[in-house]
């Protein structure tokens, strides 16, 4: 087999991901949503079903509030394309984190650069100017599986 097709392998028990892109006031919103477009892997971007909705700022300002969800298999393949294109230094903060990432038994969360997205990479960012990444799965044991096969947590220990 070649590498790319085994850093293609899925991964089994995701039910949900929810990505969320916030649009402020002084922001494209191609550039927003082309952010999302970035996370989403090719071949599904024609399923995408693009959320938005309008808010006012603290100060009154409009902010915009994009969604995209996708469920079981096609969750498991957008998990797939950020994991694969996560930067190293980026899944070396991944696994010195990964404990305050996790909610529950089964909820991983993740929050992705928003500049660095539009030029293609993929970069943990938990600041401000981040795309918020939510992965549901069926249970603690699809979650703590995947995290294992990926190298991120050993949790045969």
């Amino acid at each position: 087999m070649n590498k790319e097709r085994d850093s293609q392998v899925e991964i089994r028990g995701v039910a949900r991901i929810e990505i969320t892109a916030i649009k402020h006031a002084t922001e494209d919103p191609v550039k927003v949503v082309k952010v999302i477009e970035r996370i989403v892997p090719r071949e599904l971007r024609g399923k995408m079903v693009l959320e938005k909705q309008e808010h006012s700022g603290h100060h009154g300002n409009p902010i915009t509030y994009y969604r995209v969800v996708f469920e079981d298999s096609d969750a498991a393949r957008v998990l797939g394309e950020i994991m694969r294109k996560l930067e190293p230094t980026s899944l070396s903060l991944l696994r010195a984190t990964i404990e305050q990432r996790i909610q529950g038994n089964n909820v991983l969360h993740l929050r992705l650069h928003k500049q660095y997205l539009l030029s293609g990479r993929f970069i943990l960012w938990d600041g401000d100017e981040s795309v918020k990444i939510t992965i549901r799965f069926r249970d603690q044991r699809s979650l703590r599986k995947m995290l294992n096969d990926k190298g991120i947590m050993n949790t045969r220990s």
